[in-house]
């Protein structure tokens, strides 16, 4: 009888964790989606301001729509952040934000600091000046890079499954590439 009731708690005790386990799985599995899809959005929402920021420099764009996508990109930064909170939580600090609600209080995570640079370029973007402008080009460049590098070390794959992925580019170039497009490649493509 003894035996019995061994096994049984046995049995109880190895479903439990077993249970607990796959929570946990589940959890790590479904956190990775939801920080993933913060970072994709976040990943357009930066490198868009960054294009319209080159594009408006360069003269691409009508300055009103240049004004209406970066009006845009000003709210979806905004909250990109706030949905960022629920990801990373701030860092500890004794008396930084002591007096602030408790997802604000410490120091921000510095995944969402080009965010909030984004955020702030967007704001100012309008009454900045050509030479404030180019600067903000700058920074906004500086943030998509630092934004995609941080969101791979959070979610991105160690290695790549294909040997074919593996192999580092050729610095892909399109004026060493035109230089590189025979007369007959032209001529058969304009059959």
């Amino acid at each position: 009888m003894l035996e019995a009731s061994a096994a049984v708690a046995s049995a109880v005790v190895a479903a439990f964790a077993l249970l607990f386990t796959w929570k946990g799985i589940r959890t790590s599995a479904l956190r990775t989606e939801d920080v993933y899809r913060w970072a994709n959005e976040a990943i357009i929402s930066l490198n868009s301001l960054y294009l319209l920021l080159y594009l408006s420099r360069h003269k691409l764009l009508k300055a009103t729509d240049i004004d209406t996508k970066t009006d845009d990109i000003l709210f979806t930064t905004s909250n990109l952040v706030e949905q960022g909170r629920l990801l990373f939580k701030n860092a500890y600090h004794k008396t930084h934000g002591a007096e602030k609600q408790p997802a604000y209080r410490g120091l921000r995570p510095a995944v969402l600091d080009p965010l909030v640079l984004a955020h702030q370029i967007a704001c100012h973007w309008r009454e900045a000046d050509e030479d404030r402008r180019a600067a903000m080009e700058a920074v906004v460049d500086d943030c998509v890079k630092t934004f995609v590098s941080l969101a791979q070390h959070e979610v991105g794959r160690k290695g790549t499954v294909s040997k074919d992925t593996q192999k580092g580019g050729n610095g892909a170039d399109l004026f060493h590439r035109l230089a590189d497009v025979t007369p007959e490649q032209i001529r058969t493509l304009r059959r």
